[in-house]
């Protein structure tokens, strides 16, 4: 899986670029957390930051560029992630100790514990820090249950099962639409939809106290009634404009995320999100019908719909009706 833009995201928001240890160490605090920052040979750093603040999280990317110990006291309310993208790290919670490997593994440090991380001169890191409010109240829309006290989260996930996969599509995604300043910029729609999505990948990613019931590993039979399953269909419908993501529709069918999966394989033949896919490439046909008459691009209308990507846009399009996008509009201008 490759990055974009080569071997630095984001680095038209470069936030530091310092060879001074306390000045890099205050201003990574400063964006993320109260640390130490130590040298392991000499007395510099090669620090950079490229960073953004979001609506559910902060999204970064970090290398100190030198072998590097951090020591981290207990987190304020926040949930740190380093998801390794090269080299390695030794990371160190509570009295366990584990490893990361570049576009293999990633770290999670816990809000009431303890941590250090030895990161060796390569090592380069996608880091986000999710504030405790806003990821496990994301959790607890997923399973439908509320979530008390901190997420116990393993030490280290692995990124190249399918889960780790989703997360680091999901990242890379985040981090392209911060680079062209596109519907990040805006639309605040287009900003929450696609942060919960990595919100949701990292939950399914990182084994914590509630995997099992966010997969709905002991509930694999259940299943919502038709009735239940149409009444989520309609909600979609009305509502298909804010881009809702499956946070959003467990919360309103009262079930699990996994149950609300099965209810629709059962009774619409598609998952959850496959059908306000579905719901949002029908609006995005019916406004390209009429783009001529407003003045409107291909661009304009994809974008409107959560389609970001105009281009995949574009095929998943054609597969559909039979025509290009600008296929559509050009047959409308005839008539």
């Amino acid at each position: 899986m490759q990055l974009l833009h080569g071997n630095e995201p984001l680095s038209n928001f470069n936030l530091l670029q310092s060879n001074d240890v306390d000045f890099s160490q205050s201003l990574v605090s400063e964006v993320y957390c109260e640390h130490s920052l130590v040298p392991v040979h000499g007395t510099k750093v090669d620090a950079k930051l490229n960073a953004v603040e979001g609506t559910k999280f902060t999204f970064g990317y970090l290398t100190y560029g030198v072998d590097a110990k951090i020591v981290l006291p207990p987190l304020p309310p926040c949930y740190h992630v380093n998801i390794t993208l090269a080299g390695n790290s030794c990371v160190r919670r509570n009295g366990k100790t584990a490893y990361t490997e570049g576009m293999k593994s990633g770290a999670v440090l816990l809000p009431d514990e303890k941590a250090s991380v030895l990161w060796t001169k390569d090592a380069k890191q996608y880091a986000l820090k999710f504030l405790r409010g806003k990821l496990e109240n994301h959790l607890s829309a997923l399973i439908n249950e509320r979530v008390d006290g901190p997420i116990d989260f393993d030490l280290t996930f692995d990124l190249q099962n399918t889960a780790g996969r989703s997360l680091l599509r999901a990242c890379i995604l985040l981090q392209a639409e911060w680079e062209e300043q596109s519907t990040l910029i805006l639309s605040p729609v287009a900003r929450r939809h696609i942060e919960s999505l990595v919100m949701t990948n990292f939950l399914l990613a990182a084994k914590s106290s509630y995997t099992e019931k966010i997969y709905g590993i002991h509930h694999q039979n259940e299943s919502p009634s038709k009735m239940l399953v149409q009444k989520v269909k309609d909600y979609i419908e009305e509502n298909v404009h804010e881009l809702p993501g499956l946070a959003e529709l467990t919360t309103y069918a009262g079930v699990s995320a996994r149950s609300l999966q099965n209810g629709f394989k059962q009774h619409a033949g598609t998952s959850p999100m496959g059908y306000v896919r579905n719901i949002r490439m029908h609006r995005a046909h019916e406004q390209l019908e009429n783009a001529f008459y407003m003045g409107e691009t291909v661009t304009d209308i994809a974008m409107r719909w959560g389609f970001y990507n105009v281009g995949r846009f574009s095929q998943m399009y054609k597969a559909m009706y039979g025509q290009s996008p600008r296929e559509t509009i050009m047959k409308a201008e005839k008539n």
